[in-house]
């Protein structure tokens, strides 16, 4: 169950409200000096101490037929900063989302959501990529077969 701050469920129950939901995405790779921490709004935002920059992009949720799983995220190209970080690297981005209230971004209201960025292609306009979840429904378990081999003390 999803717990959200009166602030939040008054916003969402009420017919009129000037509250915002910001979604803050941070990209990260080891490689990275920082992680690229961006918003999706007109002005920076500062939740729980970091900085998320103004940056459009926008996240496609799966249709119910579709893979539950996968996300797709499409950051509009107007800056090469963010390009210019993908490009220096050959794996996945760490992709942390959360859903912040404009009034209150220091309280989480959603998430965090640990996802990876994979499939990244980009032009001009768009950079795009999909967004993972680790799918722990198809993991063995245990994890390790008890067998002579990995475990001789057993047998």
């Amino acid at each position: 169950m999803r717990s959200l701050s009166l602030t939040a469920r008054t916003a969402i129950f009420n017919q009129q409200t000037s509250e915002a939901f910001l979604l803050l995405l941070e990209m990260g790779h080891e490689d990275f000096d920082d992680p690229i921490r961006v918003v999706n709004q007109k002005l920076d935002v500062t939740s729980n101490g970091d900085v998320y920059t103004a940056f459009p992009f926008r996240i496609s949720l799966p249709n119910e037929d579709e893979q539950i799983s996968k996300a797709h995220l499409v950051i509009d190209n107007v800056s090469r900063e963010i390009i210019d970080e993908i490009r220096t690297i050959d794996t996945g981005l760490t992709a942390v989302l959360t859903v912040v209230l404009l009034s209150d971004p220091d309280t989480i209201e959603v998430g965090p959501f640990n996802l990876t960025l994979t499939n990244v292609i980009y032009n001009a306009m768009v950079i795009r990529g999909e967004l993972n979840y680790e799918n722990v429904l198809r993991q063995t378990y245990p994890k390790e077969d008890f067998n002579p081999i990995n475990h001789p003390g057993l047998f």
